[in-house]
């Protein structure tokens, strides 16, 4: 089975096709009924990068359906861009309000390309000082973020017209931002959209922060490169304008709403 998927490497170019060959399923992998698709994926921007940090969630298509959403990857430094695709169904199931229980944690499965991990969350840093972000940089990869990147501050608009992006909306295969902190100080997670209906939005195909229903700020993104290493690629990332909110950080998925404000919890910095 082999199909198509498309994410953004760089907002100057906007989406780009990348192709992919299923190679098998894990069967309850992300829990009872929860199946990993295995695929390899292909293109000359993939050959280059492998599975990228920050393209959790690109929309993977065979015969122009949605099969699922690229979220995992085997291994730091397998030879070959194999990725896990989260299927759908499994995406829109357990984000559609009806459980509020935590997510179920993953198995321990391995395959011949070693075990299925969730793709990194490469972690913008806006106003704190780039050794301050130093500090916490290895206790959050060890959480399976990463890696992170110190900036000046938020950009809320582009006076560059070739990275706008469209306002306050999203769509399937562009980038987002999971904001963790919002106002002189910044921090939020790069990923992609997998799907868009109306005002609704599924995205990332694995957890954020796995905390099961949510509130969290959503903003539209930037990808300013993608950085091809041999240790793991990453997307190069900044949020933007306001989207809306998140309702769930589940194990296949996060989903959410746009044009909703959530509820901010205010903190004075000293």
């Amino acid at each position: 089975l082999k199909g198509i998927g498309y994410t953004v490497f760089d907002s100057r170019r906007g989406p780009e096709p990348f192709g992919f060959e299923v190679l098998g399923v894990l069967h309850h992998y992300l829990g009872p009924g929860g199946d990993l698709i295995i695929a390899r994926l292909t293109g000359d921007a993939i050959v280059r990068t492998g599975v990228i940090s920050g393209m959790s969630g690109s929309p993977a298509y065979v015969d122009g359906k949605l099969l699922g959403a690229v979220g995992y990857r085997f291994g730091e430094f397998t030879a070959e861009p194999i990725a896990g695709i989260t299927p759908i169904e499994l995406m829109m199931t357990s984000t559609g309000g009806t459980s509020t229980s935590k997510t179920r944690k993953q198995s321990e499965s391995s395959t011949p390309f070693g075990r299925a991990i969730p793709l990194r969350t490469p972690l913008w840093v806006g106003g704190m000082n780039a050794h301050v972000a130093a500090a916490f940089a290895d206790l959050l990869q060890a959480r399976g973020y990463g890696p992170v990147v110190p900036t000046g501050g938020m950009v809320t608009s582009s006076s560059d017209p070739v990275f706008a992006e469209p306002g306050e909306r999203l769509y399937a295969s562009g980038p987002i931002a999971g904001v963790l902190v919002d106002g002189p100080t910044n921090m939020a997670g790069i990923g992609t959209v997998t799907w868009v209906s109306g005002d609704r939005f599924l995205a990332f195909g694995h957890p954020f922060l796995d905390t099961g229903a949510s509130t969290m700020l959503v903003r539209n993104a930037q990808i300013l490169t993608t950085v091809a290493s041999q240790s793991g690629s990453w997307k190069m990332g900044q949020p933007t304008t306001f989207v809306g909110r998140l309702t769930d950080d589940r194990t296949p998925a996060i989903a959410g709403v746009m044009g909703v404000e959530p509820e901010m919890v205010p903190v004075d910095i000293f």
